[in-house]
Formats: C-alpha cells, structure tokens, sequence
C-alpha cells in the first residue's frame, strides 16, 4: 500500500512539474537556431524561426520561451508596439515563466524607449520591489535614472545614478552613471551661474533706475533753489540778500555733494557688475568647452575601449540586450 501511495505522489509530483520544466528546458531546435540568430543581430531570421514556433501546435514546451524571445527580438529590431505586445502576452499567460523577471524589466525598457517615462519608473520600481536581488536591478535603476532625466528631474536622477556607482560597481551601467552624474553636476552649476547672472543683471537695473529718479529729483531740486536765488537777489537788499544767497549756496554744494557721491557709487556698481559678468562669461565659456570635451570624449573613445560614454548611455537596444541577457542568464536563454 505505501508503495503504491508513494508511486502516486512520483507521478503527481511529475505532472506538476511538467510545465515548469518545459519552461525552463535547455533551448533546442528552433528555439536554439532563434537565439543564435538574435544574438547574431539578423533579427529578421530570429523572427522566422520564433514565429513558428508559437504558430505551432498549442502543447508544444517551448511556445512560452519562443514568445519571451520574439518579443526581445521586437525590441532589439526597434518595433517596440509589437514588443510591448508580446511582453504583455506572456506575462498574462505564463505567470511562472522562468523569464518572468526579466520581461518585466524589459516592459519598463520599452517604455523608456517609447519615452512614456513616468509608466517606465513605475514598472522599474515594480520589478525592483519583486526581484530586489535580480542581476537586473543595476540596471533598472539606471534606466529609472534615465527615465528622471528624460523628465528633467535631474536631483532625482543623480541620486540613481550614484545608486548604481556606490552599490553595483561591478555593473556595465557604472560608466554610464558617471558620466551623466557628471553630466547633471555640470548642468546644475550651469543654471547656478544662469540664476547669478539674472540676479546681478537685475539688481544692477534696480540700481540704476534709482539712481536716475534721484539725478531726477535732484536736478528739480537744484532748479528750485537755482529759481529761489535768482528772485531772492531780486527782491533783497543788504544783509538779507546776502544771507539768502549764503544759505543757498550751501544747499547748492550739499546737493552737488550728494550727486557726486551717487554718480560714485553708480559707477562702482557698474564697474562691479561688469567684472562680474566677464567672470560669469568665462565661467560659462569653461562650462561649455568642458561639455563639449566630455561629449567629444565620449563620441571618440579610444580604440581599446567602447565608443562613447554617452553612446553607452544611449546605447543601441541590441547592445543593451545582450548585456542583461548575459548578466542575468549567462549562457543560457
């Protein structure tokens, strides 16, 4: 009896065990030739050969991995509706499916590439809180960083990328990181000098205005008691003229004193403003030139090295593709 029983459970277990072993079998025939096609780069081979296999009958065990790897195909080929498609097709019908993972995280680089970036930080945060430990969460976090720069919230986004610089040093996103790390530091100090410049452009304006309503007043000023002289040493006689004209006289000077004073502060101010502006220019030009000898690092690389920092951050989708294929699968499918 217990023999029998213990038959029973063998054969349960199988039966359970089918599916998942279907999924997670090593890839042969169609499905290998596929694989190899697409890492390859002729997509349109891989298409065939995936294509056929998920037209083919309904039992066959490797439809769910021909479907996975159609749609990362879709995506390599850059037909990313048709990905996104796929993707959402074998999440929904194989929630089991060995490469669950891993097509969640490429639904969020769909969506990046697709530039909906709020629906992609959503479905990199979504698989990070799931697969926390997956080889794909170094560079989920990027392209999540990526996403927040794609948005302009550069705060946000340099806090991700020194994420993936301090936690995964071992990642292929590493270099990536640091250069738009760098990138967004640069930026910021950009807009610092932008708000400087507007600020001093600004208080030198104010400046100025109340300088000319009080050269204004002055001069009015000046004009009244110019006026008051004139019909005093008219009407006056003797001691009262020439206590009149005294007092006059005074005011005159104090006044002309005080506008004197006035011109001197308005010319240091713009004396002031102007060396700031020079210095401004030239931090903008240093600013500039070091963009550009970033970028123009970037573009050129060196011959033993990838091309482009930049490029790696905006890398070609086969590109990235294989690399979280190889991290997170080795080699296998």
């Amino acid at each position: 009896m217990r023999r029998v029983q213990f038959l029973l459970a063998l054969a349960l277990a199988a039966a359970l065990a089918g599916p998942l072993a279907a999924q997670t079998a090593q890839p042969s025939g169609a499905l290998a030739g596929g694989i190899e096609h697409f890492q390859a780069g002729q997509y349109d081979q891989a298409l065939i050969s995936f294509r056929g296999i998920v037209l083919s009958q309904a039992d066959d065990p490797q439809k769910p991995a021909a479907y996975f790897w159609l749609a990362k195909t879709l995506l390599a080929a850059g037909r990313l509706d048709d990905a996104a498609r796929n993707l959402e097709f074998y999440l929904a019908n194989w929630p089991k499916a060995a490469d669950r993972a891993e097509a969640v995280y490429l639904q969020g680089r769909v969506l990046n590439q697709q530039e909906d970036f709020e629906a992609a930080i959503r479905v990199f945060q979504s698989f990070l809180a799931a697969y926390p430990a997956s080889p794909f969460a170094a560079n989920a976090w990027f392209w999540s960083a990526e996403s927040l720069y794609g948005l302009g919230r550069l705060e946000e986004a340099s806090v991700l990328y020194q994420k993936v610089i301090r936690e995964y040093p071992m990642s292929a996103k590493v270099e990536a990181a640091q250069y738009k790390a760098s990138l967004i530091g640069l930026k910021q100090r950009e807009q610092e000098l932008s708000r400087l410049l507007k600020w001093s452009h600004e208080e030198f304006l104010r400046t100025i205005e109340e300088y000319q309503r009080r050269q204004e007043s002055s001069d009015q000023l000046i004009e009244a008691l110019q006026k008051r002289l004139a019909g005093g040493g008219a009407g006056a006689t003797g001691a009262t003229a020439a206590a009149s004209t005294a007092a006059s006289d005074k005011a005159l000077a104090e006044l002309r004193a005080e506008l004197e004073k006035k011109n001197a502060e308005a010319s240091a101010l713009a004396a002031r403003i102007s060396e700031l502006e020079g210095q401004l220019a030239v931090a903008n030009e240093a600013l500039t030139e070091a963009m550009m000898t970033a970028a123009a690092a970037s573009a050129a690389g060196t011959a033993e090295t990838e091309r482009l920092l930049a490029a790696k951050a905006e890398a070609l989708t086969l590109k990235e593709l294989l690399l979280d294929w190889l991290e997170g699968k080795g080699a296998q499918p």
